[in-house]
């Protein structure tokens, strides 16, 4: 137990140090292997997560194998080494009860000795570590044994396992008696059991003369980590790593140079190793990266170079003056190509000051390959810390490591200009290090305030003595230059309760140690305004369960609530401890109760808006086993050792809807296997996914189940394949799709800019697709960045135009410019934001504003439309979610909904028309709807299958569905008779259907469909047949049907350019053209004997204002359109002897279109000649909407023409169906909404039928109405 490093520096306090990588300020590889956290005390804690990791500076073999430890606090009494579980190390400087670490500034922990052999660590997350002095290896070393949660409830870890004279972790028990791991130890095996007493989670280490060789995951396919070392010259005759296999495949080599890194004279070793080369080659779709390190000068993170001298147990470093820094130099290569430079610069408190990133090619631009410029794209991150350079590190302030600015910059090294920087800003408070403020490059500032540890109103005396518990946070929104809108300063504050300690008031001791108490949050308020305090929006309020000898439930949540305008939500907690075979189960019960449950309703019912929900959490790995609410909907899942989900079932009790999805994980053991990953879906279909040795997804295959031939239904084929870079991107993609027993590959590359970023997409239409990100942008943009997409053709011979997007300090657009390829300008739609990032205006290319007001709550509550109309929208006043509860324009009432506490639409009313949902206790969707009309319509639901209903029945109508009780699809309807009934692919696309009525007519329709849902085949009730073609991209190539084929043809960038259907002799190709946009600009029509063209214009917000018909050169009809603010129809001119006719036969010459507020047509001006073509006639329309309870309904129209109609009333029934249209027609609905059944004026009839899904499938009468 008494490993600690050759060399003492605070370097290795640092985070990268900890990673399984080669940190670069230290220039070590470590590797740190997560065993699995355990959490004691039913899932209250402490947690204790253990890490196994290597250190090629702590060569002792304390039992785990040389250079091997567990992440245990431990301090060496003889040398006064402290490390902390979190991998820090310090030297204890001082005595006393609180002895004095001079290296440490920020208070993490404090660090007690209590005189009598005992030590302390007392942390500022509230854990308190009880360490005793154990002999081992010669030393006394005092080692956790009792870790503490802030309740008090503990875990004690026992050191009874022995490696010669070394004493070693043998066992860790909770509070509860809880075995949560034993480990046993023998010359060449350590196994570390978690949970002895339930099950066979064991991880095992192998060793080889005392080298850790291999540590074995408790996995059934026993994958594992294997090593392999050396020591000799290069490693300064250290044993260091040089080579690493893992659990997913991929190898890691380390090489180390023969300098090593050099210390200060007197030093314990003249020198100890560094990497040279780090090589991770990840061996499926994707090369090797080796990453090579050098370290330029002799200056390095223990100090050398600073002309000091070695000082035992002290950072060296910190004695240095203010100008040293030293510089590591990263190169990333792959098969002898350097693809990307690195360099970090740290000053003489081992602070990362500067890191920048290189990488050279090409400035991506709009003109050929051949070209464009090349130069080093640099990133770069500066940061300057709270620190002052004019005193040494005992006179720096308590938060000097802190960052105070933190300037990310982009910048080509060619050109000085070419610069972008963002900022960001932080305050910490001098004594205790907490955030005090921060300033976003947003210009967004939230700043904190903390109680006193001494306590003060709101919060008691801190019960450890750190200053921690935030008394409010102020989010301030941005006041950037071009800032808009209304944003609000919200402030959140915070109020604290006691809970006392579990441990009992007869041990005052070590309640003095741990705390009397510990605090939680006891309210939450959240204000808007910048006035104190400002506006209450939102208050939630916390009780705890304060029951010292309830071990299970003491401080834990009993009910919360929230209170948002008066109007609040209750929740409520219950805990159990469940004890079946398998292992204990914490059962967690919660009820919501709405701020509305229990109000009497219109009928005299009380109103129960509450729903209960049970998760039972294993108290082994803290995962869900079984989630249960009061609908009777359960949920199971099963794991494995390495808690990863192997089996989710729905409705487990129920064997007639249970359901459930299976996985198998594969990792590796030796080398040459493919980590893999099988999920069989609720029918047994199976998808297999592998990755490479990066976790990348590089291959998915999946069952054929939907093959023609049985045997091949569970055999698995290829249906997606991926290909990466070294760095990582994924530069090509293979997607299958599988036409019958033939593989369509679609294949798509993917290139990258010296970004990172990717510019391009070349389709499998070899089209490529650009999207290029200019990341400084330019003066005119506010060096902010500028995206430019366009499409062309590999050569650039083909192209669109461009989309030029300006992008602002939140990332949004700021502009968007459409560019044809003239260079002229089509378009400019402009953005602006206010100081939370949100639209608060828009101008389109029309120039065309709208603006947007927000709630606190991120909601739209005033929309103004580009005619000033203005929309209002109110929302529920119990919670912050969009639950909108009244829209109105300009006054004009539109709708209200109503909502129950649980979030479910109880009423809602359209034009004065209310509609009322009615449910079962805890069911979200209804039971029965009342409609205007008074009618109700029932729904049943089997809440375990789906929440779609299985009955719908009314007056008159009775519809039943039955779902497939595994997948939930829709297998079976029936309405009045008519029976659907319907069969699915594998992938869920429709493979059968039929429609009887209970006679003998079945008319059936069969469908082929491949993979990716890409139609095949089509058989129709007549029994012909429809098939269709695919071009090697994926296109529609062809159809056929009976004696009818069609033949489609695409451009050079991917769009349809003709299709063409024949018919024996007869036959249509029509040929189409676009625009620099991809609109359709012209169409061809060509048949035998007659030729014509339709030619169209858009405008910049692509509204079509022109379209003209020529026929053999002669045109046959102009039409033009303009459109007002809001962008609706506004006028209409047409000419030519193909006009359009109205519905009075009138041949139109023009319309004008006039529209209110809520977009109703209010008036229409249409123009004509009359019967010698001479004289122009016009006939003026007016539109009444005289229902003042709905604004939106037509209630007559006037004409001022005699040829049409002068008055025309419209009527409607109860629910805002039209009854009687313009042509004095009677229409009848049904009790869905349908319209059942139009009546003509001189008797005739026409009935119409639908089927349960709602399609319209007769239509019956003594003669076509419609």
């Amino acid at each position: 137990m008494n490993s600690q490093p050759i060399v003492h520096s605070n370097a290795f306090n640092f985070l990268s140090f900890l990673n399984h990588s080669v940190d670069p300020r230290t220039g070590q590889y470590t590797l740190g292997i997560e065993l699995l956290s355990l959490i004691g005390n039913y899932l209250i804690g402490p947690n204790l997560p253990l890490r196994l990791a290597f250190n090629a500076l702590t060569p002792e073999d304390t039992g785990f194998g040389k250079g091997w430890a567990l992440n245990l606090t431990r301090y060496i009494l003889s040398t006064s080494s402290l490390q902390i579980h979190t991998g820090e190390q310090f030297h204890v400087d001082g005595g006393g009860a609180e002895p004095k670490i001079s290296e440490q500034k920020l208070k993490s922990f404090r660090f007690l000795d209590d005189g009598n052999g005992e030590y302390w660590v007392v942390h500022r997350t509230g854990m308190v570590e009880q360490l005793k002095v154990i002999r081992s290896g010669g030393l006394d070393i005092a080692v956790p044994h009792r870790i503490y949660a802030p309740s008090g409830r503990w875990i004690e870890l026992r050191h009874e396992g022995r490696f010669g004279e070394h004493r070693c972790l043998s066992s860790i028990v909770d509070r509860n008696g809880l075995k949560l791991l034993s480990v046993t130890y023998t010359n060449n095996l350590i196994t570390y059991h978690l949970h002895p007493d339930f099950g066979e989670t064991r991880y095992e280490i192998a060793l080889k003369d005392r080298w850790v060789e291999r540590v074995t995951l408790p996995s059934r396919d026993r994958g594992s980590w294997r090593f392999k070392y050396e020591s000799n010259a290069s490693t300064q005759n250290m044993t260091c790593l040089t080579r690493v296999e893992t659990p997913l495949g991929s190898i890691e080599t380390i090489t180390y140079d023969d300098a090593g890194h050099q210390l200060l004279a007197g030093a314990p070793v003249a020198r100890i190793p560094r990497v040279k080369t780090h090589t991770i080659n990840p061996l499926t779709n994707q090369p090797a990266l080796t990453t090579t390190y050098s370290y330029p000068g002799d200056r390095n993170f223990l100090g050398f170079g600073s002309g000091l001298n070695w000082q035992k147990d002290k950072d060296n470093l910190y004695r240095a003056g203010s100008g040293f820094f030293y510089e590591v130099q990263l190169s990333e290569a792959s098969e002898g190509k350097e693809l990307r430079r690195a360099s970090y610069r740290y000053n003489r408190h081992h602070l990362l000051t500067l890191q920048t990133t290189a990488q050279y090619g090409d400035v991506i631009e709009d003109v050929a390959e051949d070209a464009r410029k090349q130069d080093w794209h640099i990133q770069e991150t500066e940061t300057v810390y709270h620190e002052n350079p004019d005193v040494s590190f005992e006179y720096q302030l308590n938060n000097f490591q802190l960052p105070y600015t933190v300037t990310e910059r982009w910048r080509l090294a060619s050109d000085s200009t070419a610069l972008r920087e963002e900022i960001t800003t932080t305050k910490y408070d001098t004594e205790h290090g907490n955030l005090i403020y921060e300033e976003q490059p947003t210009g967004i500032v939230t700043t904190h305030t903390y109680y006193d540890k001494d306590g003060e109103d709101g919060c008691p005396p801190d019960p450890q003595g750190f200053q921690r518990s935030v008394k409010s946070t102020t989010t301030t929104p941005s006041k950037k230059p071009g800032v808009e809108g209304q944003a609000s300063v919200q402030v959140k504050h915070y109020r604290y309760t006691p809970i006392d300690s579990i441990v009992s008031k007869l041990d005052r001791t070590l309640r003095r140690k741990l705390g009397e108490y510990w605090l939680e949050v006891e309210r939450e308020s959240l204000y808007e305004g910048s006035i104190q305090p400002g506006a209450l929006l939102s208050e939630t309020n916390y009780v705890y369960i304060r029951s010292t000898s309830d071990s299970l439930r003491h401080g834990r949540i009993e009910f919360q609530t929230v209170v948002r305008n008066e109007q609040e939500t209750l929740t409520t907690y219950d805990y159990e401890i469940l004890t079946p075979q398998t292992h204990p189960i914490l059962e967690e019960t919660h009820m919501v109760i709405g701020f509305d449950h229990g109000e009497v309703m219109d009928g005299g019912q009380l109103r129960d808006s509450s729903k209960e929900i049970t998760v039972q959490h294993s108290v082994l790995i803290g995962e869900p086993m079984l989630s249960h609410d009061d609908n009777d909907v359960k949920i199971a899942y099963e794991y494995d050792e390495l808690r990863r989900v192997v089996k989710e079932t729905v409705a487990p009790d129920d064997p007639e809807y249970d359901a459930y999805r299976r996985y198998e994980y594969f990792l590796t053991s030796t080398l040459g296997q493919q980590a893999s990953q099988i999920e069989y879906d609720v029918k047994g279909v199976a998808t297999q996914t592998y990755v490479n040795g990066n976790n990348k997804v590089v291959k998915t295959e999946r069952y054929d189940a939907d093959a023609a031939q049985a045997s091949r239904r569970d055999k698995f084929r290829t249906n997606y394949e991926a290909y990466f870079d070294p760095l990582g991107n994924l530069i090509a993609e293979d997607e299958y799709d599988w036409l019958g027993d033939k593989d369509l590959v679609l294949s798509s590359t993917m290139l990258f800019d010296s970004w990172g970023q990717q510019y391009c997409e070349i389709g499998p239409d070899h089209v490529w697709h650009y999207e290029v990100t200019d990341q400084i942008g330019t003066a005119a943009s506010g060096k902010r960045p500028i995206q430019t997409s366009w499409t062309q053709t590999e050569d650039g011979k083909f192209k669109s135009g461009k989309s030029i997007t300006w992008l602002d300090v939140f990332d949004k657009p700021v502009q968007v410019q459409r560019v044809r390829l003239n260079g002229d300008r089509e378009s400019l739609h402009r953005y602006y934001y206010d100081g939370l990032g949100r639209t608060a205006r828009e101008v389109d290319a029309r120039q065309a504003i709208t603006r947007f007001e927000y709630d606190a709550f991120d909601r739209l509550v005033k929309h103004t439309l580009a005619d000033n109309s203005v929309v209002l929208r109110d929302y529920a006043l119990y919670t912050d979610e969009d639950k909108p509860v009244k829209i109105s324009v300009n006054g004009k009432l539109l709708g209200e909904q109503v909502f129950d506490g649980l979030g479910r639409m109880i009423r809602s009313i359209t034009g004065g028309r209310p509609k009322h949902y009615f449910y079962k206790k805890g069911q979200l969707k209804p039971s029965q709807v009342k409609t205007p009309k008074g009618l109700l319509i029932d729904y049943d639901y089997v809440p375990q299958l789906s929440e779609e209903p299985i009955v719908r029945r009314s007056v008159g109508v009775d519809d039943s569905f039955v779902y497939d009780p595994k997948n939930a699809r829709l297998m079976k309807c029936v309405e009045n008779g008519l029976v659907i009934e319907r069969d699915y692919f594998s992938t869920g696309e429709l493979r059968y259907e039929s429609r009887s009525d209970g006679g003998s007519e079945l008319y059936e329709m069969h469908y082929e469909k491949s993979l990716r849902a890409r139609d095949l085949g089509y058989i129709d009730v007549l029994g012909a047949r429809q098939h269709y073609e695919y071009d090697e991209a994926g296109r529609l190539k062809a159809t056929s049907l009976g004696g009818t084929h069609a033949v489609f043809t695409y451009d050079e960038l991917g769009r349809m350019r003709s299709f063409k259907t024949t018919d024996g002799e007869q036959w249509l190709e029509t040929i189409l053209s676009y625009d620099d946009f991809d609109r359709e600009c012209q169409r061809t029509f060509q048949m035998p004997g007659e030729f014509q063209v339709l030619m169209q214009r858009h405008d910049g917000c692509d509204a079509l204002v022109e379209r003209k018909l020529l026929g053999n050169k002669v045109t046959l009809r102009e039409e033009h359109y303009g459109y007002d603010p809001r962008a609706r129809l506004t006028s209409y001119t047409c000419s030519g002897p193909l006009s359009p006719k109205d519905p009075y036969g009138k041949t139109i010459n023009s319309q004008d279109f006039e529209f209110d507020e809520v977009d109703n047509i209010t008036f229409v001006t249409t123009r004509f000649f009359d019967a010698t073509g001479t004289v122009e006639l016009k006939n003026l329309a007016s539109y009444y909407f005289e229902n003042e309870l709905d604004p939106a309904q037509l209630t007559s129209m006037r004409n001022s023409h005699e040829d049409y109609p002068s008055y025309i009333e419209f009527t409607y029934d109860e629910d805002g169906n039209l009854t009687r249209d313009e042509q004095h027609r009677a229409l009848d609905y049904d009790v869905f909404g349908r319209l059942s059944q139009v009546s003509l004026s001189d008797g005739r009839v026409s009935d119409y039928g639908y089927d349960a899904t709602d399609r319209l499938i007769s239509q019956s009468g003594t003669d076509a109405a419609g």
